[in-house]
């Protein structure tokens, strides 16, 4: 099973993208409100990211921080199940 994820947000307004998922080629698409609204929330998963911020003479200052939940903890959090559903609705079994 092949697995690609993007997030189209970009600089500077990385708040307004929404995720993109396909599995095996296929894309995995929002199926109603409430699946819309997953797909363009965060996702809290584990890693390190990026933040930024104005600097005195108005320069974009980045920093890495690390966050979010591990893999296995993450697959039980509300995100995590409606996820998996999500994927279920569009005939694939998530293999874990």
């Amino acid at each position: 099973m092949e697995i690609t994820t993007e997030y189209t947000g970009s600089y500077p307004c990385l708040c307004s993208g929404e995720w993109l998922i396909t599995i095996d080629n296929q894309l995995i698409k929002s199926m109603d409100s409430d699946s819309k609204y997953l797909l363009q929330s965060p996702m809290n998963t584990e890693g390190t990211y990026q933040s930024w911020y104005f600097g005195n003479d108005y320069d974009a200052i980045w920093k890495d921080y690390t966050a979010g939940v591990p893999f296995l903890e993450w697959l039980d959090t509300e995100v995590g199940r409606k996820l998996i559903n999500l994927i279920s609705l569009h005939g694939i079994e998530p293999v874990i």
